[in-house]
C-alpha cells in the first residue's frame, strides 16, 4: 500500500479512532450482505437434500408439509432463518427417517435454496446502506434463549459450543444459518436429553441474535456506516479497494470471507508510518 500511494504522490492518510469505527462498520456491513444465491441449483438443492420428499415450491413436490412458496416473507433471509430453526424439532424424526441421515449444507447450498424458494418474493426494504439487527437487543435474545446451552466470554451453559469471539463464525445469514442447521439435530437431542425446550425466535429477532454474534467479531458499536463508507472513498481507500470493499486489481477483497476488523487488529503497523 506505502508503495503504490508514494507512486500516486498521495499522503499516507492519517485516521482516528473515530475514523477507524466508522470504517469498521462499513466493512462489517459490507460483509455481512448475502451472496446472490442461484435458484436453479437451489431446486436441485431442494431435490437432492430430500426437501422435496415432504414440501412443494409453487406445487412441485409433496403434499406432506405446507409448500414453502406460501411462506410469509420468504424472501428474507432472517425470516427464512428463523422459520427453519423454530421447526427444526418437529423435522428431526421425519427427515432422518425418510432419508436415513439428518441432510447438511455447504458452499452456497443456502444462499441457492433461498434464492429458488423465494422466486417472485418480495424483499425486505434492508438495503447495503442498512445494517439490520440490533447487537443490544441481540443480546437480550442470547440470555434468554441459547445461554441454556452456549456461552460467550464463559458465561452460559456447556451443552453447545462457546460462541465468544474466538470462535469462528460466519457473518452472513445464509451462511450462519448453514452452520446452525447442519447441528441442528445434535443440538435438539443434546436439549432433549437436558430437558430443555427448543428456543423459539420471532418477528426480528434473528436478525438481532446475529448481529450480536457478529459484534463480538466485526461490530465497532460507536461507529457509523455510513460515515465510514464517505471516509472509506475520502481517505482514499476505494480507488483500490473498490467502493463497497469488494476488492480491484489494485487491492484485495475488505467483506465477506476476510479476517475481523476492529480497531486492534486493522490498525497500520509503527503507527502508519513507512518501515522503509
Amino acid at each position: 500500500m506505502w508503495r503504490q500511494i508514494r507512486q500516486k504522490n498521495r499522503a499516507y492518510p492519517e485516521m482516528s479512532a473515530q475514523d477507524m469505527a466508522d470504517i469498521l462498520a462499513f466493512l462489517y456491513q459490507a460483509s455481512s450482505v448475502d451472496r446472490t444465491g442461484d435458484p436453479s441449483a437451489g431446486q436441485r438443492v431442494f431435490s437432492e437434500k430430500g426437501c422435496i420428499r415432504c414440501h412443494a415450491v409453487t406445487g412441485m413436490g409433496s403434499t406432506a408439509a405446507p409448500d414453502l412458496a406460501t411462506i410469509p416473507n420468504r424472501g428474507d433471509a432472517d425470516a427464512w432463518t428463523r422459520a427453519m430453526l423454530n421447526h427444526a424439532a418437529s423435522m428431526v424424526n421425519p427427515i432422518t427417517s425418510a432419508l436415513g441421515r439428518w441432510p447438511q449444507l455447504s458452499g452456497n447450498e443456502m444462499n441457492d435454496l433461498i434464492a429458488y424458494v423465494s422466486q417472485g418474493a418480495p424483499h425486505p426494504a434492508a438495503t447495503l446502506r442498512e445494517i439490520r439487527g440490533n447487537a443490544a437487543k441481540g443480546w437480550g435474545i442470547f440470555q434468554a434463549r441459547c445461554m441454556p446451552c452456549h456461552s460467550v466470554r464463559g458465561q452460559g451453559g456447556n451443552l453447545g459450543p462457546e460462541l465468544g469471539p474466538d470462535r469462528d463464525l460466519p457473518v452472513a445469514t445464509a451462511q450462519l444459518v448453514s452452520l446452525m442447521w447442519n447441528h441442528a439435530s445434535a443440538m435438539l437431542q443434546r436439549a432433549r436429553e437436558a430437558r430443555i425446550a427448543p428456543p423459539q425466535l420471532e418477528r426480528d429477532e434473528m436478525a438481532d441474535l446475529r448481529t450480536f454474534l457478529a459484534s463480538l467479531r466485526y461490530f465497532e458499536p460507536t461507529g457509523s456506516p455510513l460515515v465510514g463508507e464517505h471516509i472509506f472513498s475520502e481517505r482514499g481507500c476505494a480507488p483500490c479497494h473498490g467502493s463497497r470493499a469488494e476488492g480491484t486489481k489494485m487491492g484485495p477483497s475488505l467483506k465477506a470471507g476476510a479476517e475481523a476488523y476492529t480497531q486492534s487488529h486493522s490498525a497500520p503497523p509503527y503507527g502508519g508510518m513507512d518501515p522503509e
